[in-house]
């Protein structure tokens, strides 16, 4: 029970990255940048903006409140609205290559219950290099 009470207060305290989801009368959804979880928020906690300024897709910074009893729902709090382009999806590691597809991916039969849909596999890829100082 301690540890669980001290990583939930430090996970309050963290700030973290998504973009607003949908808008309500007074109240919201924001989607988490680095997983599928939607967070509830109440426009009282908008800092550094007012409700006309965000968009569906607008990019914020937020922090979670864990509520004392479980059966509560964890909320974004002191949300603040970020420069558009300030969220990286993805990292580019390399630019000047090109894939050629070998194989395709193939569906499995089996059902995977925590992502809720099949799983793919076999697929391959062939590199092709465009320039060699693009691999450097």
């Amino acid at each position: 029970q301690q540890d669980d009470d001290r990583a939930r207060r430090e996970e309050q305290g963290k700030r973290n990255q998504g973009f607003v989801r949908n808008l309500k009368d007074s109240y919201g959804f924001l989607q988490a940048a680095d997983s599928e979880i939607q967070y509830f928020f109440h426009f009282s906690e908008l800092r550094e903006c007012e409700v006309r300024d965000l968009r569906n897709g607008s990019e914020v910074e937020y922090s979670l409140h864990f509520p004392a009893r479980a059966s509560e729902k964890i909320m974004a709090v002191r949300v603040c609205p970020l420069p558009p382009g300030s969220i990286k999806l993805e990292e580019e590691l390399y630019t000047g290559l090109e894939g050629v597809v070998v194989r395709e991916m193939r569906e499995t039969r089996s059902f995977d219950r925590n992502r809720g849909k099949s799983d793919g596999f076999g697929g391959r890829i062939k590199l092709v290099v465009k320039s060699p100082e693009a691999v450097a």
